[in-house]
């Protein structure tokens, strides 16, 4: 049940970063909450002796998940060091590297890319804008602080910027790259 509540609230962060961020994807946002909710319902169904014993075994998940935090929390700094180096070097391979897929883009209308190689097709020209550049240069990774988007390098400006997060699947990357 703590897992799924975790999972949940990772996933209502996820579609508010992408509405926050001014993506247009309004359908794939709500196809996630009814499939949020959907899973609600059924768990709700369960029985009583079979909702005590998920509560068990998710309570031992929920403090394994804590550790792993804590581990992810110690890879902040060095993923956006990474970042840094990576938007430097204009390397789209390297930044691609680091995304957390899907990850939002910008560029334009703004669109979602599913896949490293369609991160990568994007161009390195589009996606390393000078003004990009700037941002991400002036940040300063041990001042970075989570907000509700998650952790946002950006310069003295609030855009352009990148948003690192968790994904859906677990992985803390890029989540979100708005110019």
């Amino acid at each position: 049940m703590k897992k799924k509540i975790v999972m949940t609230t990772v996933l209502a962060a996820l579609c508010l970063s992408f509405t926050a961020c001014g993506a247009k994807e309004t359908a794939t946002t709500e196809a996630a909450t009814e499939t949020v909710i959907a899973e609600t319902t059924v768990e709700a169904e369960t029985d009583t002796e079979t909702a005590t014993e998920e509560t068990t075994v998710e309570e031992t998940t929920a403090e394994e998940t804590t550790a792993e935090n804590a581990v992810e929390g110690a890879d902040i700094a060095a993923v956006a060091e990474n970042v840094k180096k990576a938007v430097a070097d204009k390397d789209i391979d390297a930044l691609a590297d680091l995304a957390a897929y899907p990850v939002y883009v910008g560029i334009g209308e703004g669109s979602v890319v599913e896949t490293k190689e369609d991160f990568i097709a994007l161009g390195a020209d589009a996606v390393f804008t000078d003004a990009l550049g700037k941002a991400i240069a002036d940040v300063d990774v041990p001042t970075l602080a989570e907000v509700e988007a998650g952790i946002v390098m950006s310069g003295a400006d609030a855009k352009p910027n990148i948003t690192l997060g968790t994904a859906e699947d677990g992985i803390f990357g890029i989540t979100g790259i708005n110019y």
